[in-house]
């Protein structure tokens, strides 16, 4: 014999409202009568005016108590909303006052991502293929311009010292 869980908490059943020592009523919110009588046994009773195990009453809602409920609803609604208006002032009334550090962070974060964009479009621009073949292309220019140089002063110094040596005169024979 094992443990049966439907068992094991074996409640009747109670009608909690036959154990209230006031009387409960309630409103059929479809029909909008009132007067329920929600104090009754649990037994099923086939009564006209009765759905399930609720006893309807059949008079219907004077137009008075609807509309005294309606401006009840409404003035909770208005609690309800100055209340929230209330939050939203104050959630405004601190958003502005640390508005100051807000847009201090946000210059500072800006301050340096324009500082680091800089400083990247710099390197990638120093080391970009392109730049580094256009700075290969100067030097061998350069290069050439100086070898192109070397080689004039050795074809001066050559002419210089063919237009210094000195001459014969005369005829050889």
């Amino acid at each position: 014999m094992g443990f049966n869980p439907n068992k094991a908490f074996d409640v009747p059943a109670l009608n909690i409202a036959e154990k209230l020592p006031y009387p409960t009523v309630g409103i059929d919110l479809a029909t909008g009568e009132r007067e329920i009588n929600l104090q009754q046994s649990t037994q099923p009773q086939k009564k006209i005016g009765t759905i399930g195990d609720v006893i309807y009453d059949k008079k219907s809602t004077p137009l008075e108590q609807i509309k005294f409920d309606y401006a009840f609803l409404d003035e909770l609604e208005k609690k309800r909303l100055e209340r929230s208006m209330l939050g939203y002032q104050m959630q405004q009334a601190a958003d502005l006052a640390a508005l100051p550090q807000y847009s201090q962070a946000i210059f500072d974060m800006a301050s340096k991502t324009r500082g680091l964009d800089y400083q990247l479009g710099l390197a990638a621009d120093m080391f970009s293929p392109t730049r580094q073949q256009s700075r290969r292309r100067l030097t061998q220019v350069g290069e050439a311009t100086m070898m192109q140089a070397i080689a004039n002063q050795a074809g001066a110094a050559a002419n210089i010292a063919a237009a210094t040596a000195p001459r014969p005169f005369g005829r050889r024979g």
